[in-house]
């Protein structure tokens, strides 16, 4: 387990079938007084693959300053489908609703009418899909950095020679080793040459985007195969409505743009204009969708930047002033 960027509880909302938990880290925020229990609102925050790597410290100490909690949650990975996903996401905030956080001598609990869901990449993506999905109460925003989702249904990622499949051939159909086992936490690891992740769970989205099989792999659809349905039907000028109604209905629940309406949550989204991981065309797409149905949305694009940008070295100054907005954003929704 890598060390916390900053003093924290680890705490498991969940076990799997296999008795692997599925862990959150609970950083407290920054209060005054001493009543016996804290009522705080709080920033939940999902990372794919280790919820200490890839961290947004920037986000946690600005977040904690204002006297909000900051929770880092894991879910599953894949080859976990979307529907494990999105039962992480319900139970976390069934976690959060019926339990209390004690760091040190301060004992925390999460006000639910004050959250804001928020992620990074697949992250930000589960943000959205709380957006819909958890409605008692609704949270109060979501901030979606470099988030994937806006629009799945494009053939435009430049991720041919990223990874070998060669590497990941146990977490490939016909998964000559089985179906593998569920987990949330893994160890990241890096190519020292090309900087590319190596981890296989961690990797495999890279891998499942550059052959086309990503939503095979989110909707458990590999025979037939979701993605080729979807891929014949789009190169067949098949009208871009129905391609709703090719993806069975068990599963277009995980789908968020298909579920836009104007009870959404206000939502912030930030993308870097070269982001070659997902491209900004995902959040210019949501954007889109989220005006047409009335919803409290902005857009910011950082020109030039790749994906994770936030996280570089200096970026506290580099970006201050879309963190002033990203803090703003925070204060705004958390008074409403």
């Amino acid at each position: 387990m890598s060390t916390p960027p900053a003093p924290c509880v680890t705490l498991s909302y969940k076990r799997l079938p296999n008795d692997k938990d599925v862990l959150l880290d609970f950083y407290p925020p920054m209060t005054s007084g001493d009543p016996p229990i804290k009522k705080v609102p709080a920033v939940v925050f999902f990372i794919t693959g280790n919820r200490r790597f890839f961290f947004p410290t920037w986000l946690q100490k600005r977040v904690n300053s204002l006297g909000y909690a900051f929770i880092s949650a894991d879910h599953q990975l894949l080859p976990g489908t979307g529907h494990d996903m999105l039962n992480d996401v319900r139970d976390l905030f069934k976690y959060i609703a019926e339990n209390h956080f004690t760091y040190r001598k301060t004992t925390f609990e999460i006000d639910p009418e004050k959250i804001v869901v928020a992620g990074g990449c697949s992250g930000g993506f589960l943000a959205q899909l709380a957006a819909v999905h958890i409605t008692s109460p609704k949270p109060k925003g979501v901030l979606a950095l470099y988030a994937m989702g806006g629009d799945f249904f494009v053939s435009d990622n430049d991720l041919t020679s990223l990874v070998d499949p060669n590497h990941l051939k146990t977490f490939l159909p016909p998964f000559p080793e089985g179906f593998p086992a569920p987990t949330s936490d893994v160890p990241p690891t890096f190519d020292p040459t090309t900087g590319f992740v190596t981890e296989p769970r961690m990797a495999l989205t890279s891998l499942s985007l550059q052959l086309g099989i990503w939503l095979d792999y989110y909707t458990g659809e590999f025979k037939p195969s979701l993605s080729k349905t979807l891929r014949d039907a789009l190169d067949a000028r098949v009208p871009y409505l129905t391609i709703r109604d090719l993806i069975p209905e068990r599963h277009r629940s995980l789908f968020p743009t298909f579920l836009v309406n104007a009870s959404w949550p206000p939502t912030l989204l930030v993308h870097g204009t070269a982001d070659t991981a997902v491209p900004i065309l995902s959040s210019r797409r949501m954007n889109i969708l989220l005006k047409n149905a009335g919803v409290d949305v902005q857009l910011i694009e950082v020109e030039g930047k790749e994906h994770l940008f936030d996280i570089e070295q200096n970026a506290d100054v580099e970006f201050a002033g879309v963190f002033d907005k990203v803090e703003e954003f925070l204060k705004t929704c958390m008074q409403k």
